[in-house]
């Protein structure tokens, strides 16, 4: 009876319908001229501190006020983030994933309006945007020696002295190499194939200690001598 009382129809269950299934499409959330723009996107810059500037290709621009947020938000405050939108942003805003409001205006004027209004200690949060190129070979083969050489002034300061080769150091880098997770994988694999293996050995050999261990790899495997 509650559904023949609401109108709602068998035959056409999805008419008039005012309840969702999941999280509405996202692009209904974009502030006009994102929409327009989306894909289309040439450059943006920080114009200063907590200020980008994104310019599209047909010369669209849409200026982001990002300020800093808090995990926990109450809904007194959250409210007041949307009073501040719906008075300088036509009530769009966005949260990101680091905790921070963006403020996305049109015009470069209620940008500045926005700006002067919000603290400034809140605005100072993006300095500059810093690229990061992929590690090649031979910076992981840096890396990898200087790594090592860590390990060779950690044991020395215990009263070890510590050797490597090339091939070892070509090892590491052969074996480590990612260019998804970066120099992580590297330092794993001294640890398992270097670091451990030698603790075994020193304490394997207490009653006669040793003073002198050299590594090296072949046969594609980690090689240790000791004296």
């Amino acid at each position: 009876m509650a559904f023949i009382s609401s109108g709602y129809n068998p035959a056409k269950p999805m008419e008039g319908r005012i309840t969702d299934i999941g999280p509405r499409k996202y692009d209904e959330f974009f502030p006009p001229v994102i929409k327009k723009n989306f894909g289309k996107w040439l450059y943006h810059e920080i114009l200063e501190p907590g200020v980008l500037m994104h310019v599209a290709e047909g010369g669209d621009k849409v200026y982001t006020v990002r300020v800093g947020g808090t995990r926990t938000m109450s809904i007194t405050h959250i409210r007041e983030l949307c009073d501040i939108a719906d008075k300088y942003c036509g009530g769009y805003l966005r949260w990101t994933t680091r905790n921070n409001i963006e403020f996305m205006v049109e015009d470069e004027e209620t940008m500045k309006a926005l700006r002067d209004f919000l603290r400034p200690e809140f605005l100072n949060r993006v300095d500059e945007i810093v690229c990061f190129n992929h590690l090649t070979k031979e910076n992981f083969s840096g890396i990898a020696r200087i790594m090592l050489d860590e390990l060779k002034t950690s044991l020395s300061e215990k009263g070890f002295t510590f050797r490597y080769d090339d091939a070892l150091v070509d090892y590491l880098v052969e074996k480590s190499y990612s260019l998804t997770y970066g120099a992580r994988n590297l330092r794993r694999l001294i640890q398992k194939e270097l670091e451990d293996p030698m603790a075994s050995r020193i304490i394997d050999n207490f009653e006669h200690p040793i003073t002198q261990i050299s590594a090296t790899a072949q046969d594609g495997a980690v090689q240790l001598y000791t004296l």
